[in-house]
């Protein structure tokens, strides 16, 4: 029996002044300022019981999982170019789960099922929303079959997972960014649920992955006019067309004495059709590449990753340049790995510029520029009474813990 009760809360308050220069056609300067404030507190009850036992020469868990959350949302702005924010949550998500698994032979079985049931209310200014309000009741049915055969190590898996928006994702209020960009969120979104069916094959040092993946109600962030005004964006995520998507990865990780080489490549390729003023697919494919060197030193162990990536379609974002990256890390471990010392220099020769464009209907588009900053970090950490002793449990509403 494993049984997990949480208590969390978390908030942040956060001042803004946002002032700016812009120089107009007539080559006068116009100067103006927007301070705004936004206070955001969440509260969580969460509690998470499992139960196994042995049935049939098999494994059988049973369990289920309650959380309560309670979220407040407020944001004030002095200038009168949005309106405030006074927005609450309250959401309660209820779960079931059984899992089996049994050996046949070499073959290993494991099925399970999950059923989820979620009631989400939505107030602004006190008042609850009945549009966005709402309930969401999935199931999730899991099987996976694995089979050793020689030196080798093969597995099917078919598993959907959810994604739920974040509460920030949700909101209803719009964020003064500057006097041509805001943002909000969207409380009409609806969870993304993907089903993947899985093969995975290993052999010493190799590991073969290939997934076929079904995406439904992808959560992707768009832009619009604001206030009927075409040079003023409003960026806002929205649920898209579903989608099918293929991805293959190899992983290669010999050791050759104090050198730990791991060579990996993944290759991303999507069918999604979207409206854009470039056509009506985003299919073009994208890979990754990175080669993680570790020397493990005996005073010592040093790494040096190496990463690429091609142009290509994620998403409703293109990547319209390749990118090359470099970072390279140090780390030492002092009494009894008590205390460790870590150094980390990211973007070692400042080539990861990232070129992307993300498109929202054939009658807008976001070009996004975001440029190569070199930076070191020097990390010292000391453990008190430390100990592998402990039972700390598994923890309970880690789903909206992540949400909030």
């Amino acid at each position: 029996m494993d049984f997990n009760t949480d208590y969390y809360w978390y908030g942040d308050k956060n001042r803004m002044t946002i002032k700016e220069s812009v120089t107009g056609e007539d080559n006068q300067i116009k100067n103006s300022q927007a301070d705004s404030y936004r206070n955001n507190r969440n509260s969580l009850v969460a509690s998470k019981l499992v139960l196994g036992f042995p049935l049939f020469k098999g494994e059988l868990s049973v369990g289920g999982e309650y959380s309560s959350l309670n979220r407040r949302m407020l944001y004030t702005i002095v200038s009168e170019v949005t309106s405030n924010e006074n927005e609450k949550v309250k959401e309660s998500m209820t779960s079931a789960f059984v899992d089996y698994t049994r050996s046949f032979g070499a073959l290993s079985v494991q099925a399970g099922l999950r059923y989820e049931y979620n009631d989400f209310d939505y107030y602004t200014n006190e008042i609850r929303i009945d549009l966005q309000s709402k309930t969401y009741s999935n199931w999730f049915p899991s099987l996976a079959l694995s089979l050793p055969v020689g030196k080798t190590q093969m597995q099917l898996t078919y598993a959907a997972d959810i994604y739920r928006p974040s509460y920030n994702e949700l909101r209803s209020g719009v964020q003064y960014d500057n006097q041509y960009t805001y943002e909000s969120g969207n409380p009409f979104l609806t969870p993304s649920i993907t089903r993947n069916l899985t093969y995975a094959f290993s052999w010493k040092w190799v590991n073969l992955q290939l997934i076929c993946s079904h995406i439904s109600d992808e959560v992707c962030t768009m832009t619009q006019s604001y206030q009927n005004n075409p040079i003023k964006s409003l960026a806002r995520p929205e649920n898209i067309n579903s989608y099918n998507s293929f991805q293959a990865g190899l992983t290669l990780n010999p050791t050759y004495g104090i050198w730990h080489p791991t060579l990996e490549a993944m290759l991303y390729k999507q069918w999604l059709k979207m409206d854009t003023h470039v056509g009506n697919k985003l299919n073009n494919p994208v890979a990754v590449f990175s080669f993680t060197n570790t020397f493990d030193f005996k005073w010592l162990t040093a790494s040096l990753v190496m990463t690429a990536q091609t142009e290509g379609n994620m998403g409703n974002k293109n990547i319209r340049k390749g990118y090359f990256n470099t970072d390279l890390s140090f780390y030492k471990a002092l009494f009894k790995n008590r205390l460790t010392l870590t150094l980390d220099v990211s973007d070692l020769f400042a080539t990861g510029n990232q070129y992307r464009t993300f498109y929202s209907g054939a009658a807008r588009t976001l070009f996004y520029d975001a440029y190569s900053v070199s930076s070191i970090t020097m990390g010292i950490r000391y453990r008190f009474n430390a100990t592998n002793s402990k039972y700390k449990g598994t923890g309970a509403g880690q789903s909206q813990k992540s949400r909030m």
